[in-house]
């Protein structure tokens, strides 16, 4: 089960596990459901920590073997990385707000400081490697 959530106000476990607004999710982590808390915001410790201890031990009680992962902003561009169907699915996704600098310029001539291949070349060239580990067509 994923939960995403944005803005700056800190996700509350208390509010997000609570049986009378999403009794839903509750049964579907006692029914054998893992849990991800995705919450957009960048975050830092000690908020990080204390919303991941949170939701881990709420999920916990819920059904002792559940699994609760928690994911912040900076996660986004791993998340992507691990599943490259989704930029596979979107090639027009706007890569620059997703990927930071270094994995950005992979693979691009850096001797000017210029690349002189265009970042649609680049997503291209990412796009048949996604789709072979993912069991995708490439789009044209």
């Amino acid at each position: 089960m994923w939960q995403v959530k944005s803005g700056v106000k800190v996700p509350s476990a208390t509010t997000e596990f609570d049986p009378d607004k999403h009794g839903a999710l509750i049964k579907a982590i006692k029914n054998g459901s893992d849990y991800v808390l995705f919450w957009t915001k960048d975050v830092v410790d000690p908020t990080r920590q204390t919303v991941t201890d949170k939701f881990t031990q709420a999920v916990g009680a819920i059904r002792p073997r559940a699994k609760a992962h928690v994911l912040f902003a900076d996660n986004i561009e791993s998340f992507c990385f691990v599943h490259m169907a989704i930029l596979a699915l979107n090639p027009a996704a706007p890569l620059r707000g997703v990927l930071t600098f270094d994995r950005w310029g992979l693979g691009w001539q850096r001797s000017s400081g210029r690349s002189n291949t265009s970042p649609t070349t680049c997503v291209r060239r990412c796009l048949p490697r996604s789709a072979t580990t993912s069991g995708l067509k490439t789009p044209r």
